[in-house]
């Protein structure tokens, strides 16, 4: 049986809001999966992107950049010896302890390539509102309108960087993949790494946000479960 050549690379890491993003445009266009291992303090969410790549049927590639945690050990996603701060923590600073230099464009500067390689045409990443409101600026439209700029300038394959998502609040990434069948159990999105999430960090509280906000209760489990108040918000179970 031939494989199709991809038309579309989605960068995936396992987490919510990419995991929307590969089952939205899997079913628009042919698409592969490009995972990193760039060095990041657990395994868990390149696991479930493993795992969701086999369910979906999609080509997949796991690269090994861990060299980054080498040069980029100001974040404490990337210096183990660093803690995970808890949101109460670093609410209204500029730029979070777990933002990772110049990872994003990386990761597209690498998805090109492998897009021109391929005779993709365009690569898709799960920038989030609520990623640039928290000081990841490689995910804003301002970054997003420049980077294209920039590969624009290849005067033989046109590829273009794509960022569904930009605008979308979590909920509105949530109910997304609610509509295409998102299976949110199988993805990962503490930044802490472990089994049971622990709901404190900011990747977790974003999450749980944006669960309460859509009306739907997280099938994850958190260590402070018995303290998010589904019923207050009326959610409902997936």
């Amino acid at each position: 049986m031939d494989v199709k050549k991809p038309k579309s690379i989605v960068i995936y890491s396992g987490g919510l809001d990419s995991t929307c993003l590969l089952y939205k445009i899997n079913k628009e266009s042919d698409t592969m999966a490009l995972i990193f291992n760039y060095g990041q303090r657990h395994s868990i969410e390149i696991e479930r992107a493993i795992d969701n790549c086999i369910k979906l049927n999609i080509p997949h590639k796991v690269l090994d950049i861990s060299f980054f945690k080498d040069i980029a050990s100001s974040s404490a996603l990337l210096d183990y010896n660093k803690e995970i701060p808890n949101i109460r923590d670093i609410a209204g600073h500029a730029q979070p302890p777990t933002y990772a230099p110049n990872r994003n464009m990386m990761f597209l500067s690498i998805a090109t390539a492998a897009a021109e390689s391929a005779g993709a045409d365009k690569v898709y990443y799960g920038a989030a509102e609520v990623d640039t409101h928290s000081g990841h600026w490689d995910c804003s439209l301002d970054f997003l309108k420049n980077i294209n700029q920039t590969i624009s300038l290849n005067r033989e394959h046109h590829i273009e960087i794509v960022a569904p998502y930009i605008t979308f609040s979590k909920a509105d990434i949530i109910k997304d993949g609610i509509a295409n069948g998102v299976d949110f159990k199988n993805t990962h999105t503490c930044y802490k790494g472990e089994e049971i999430s622990c709901g404190t960090c900011s990747s977790c509280a974003s999450r749980l946000q944006g669960f309460l906000e859509a009306g739907y209760i997280d099938p994850k489990e958190y260590v402070i479960s018995d303290k998010i108040p589904w019923k207050n918000y009326n959610c409902q179970a997936l």
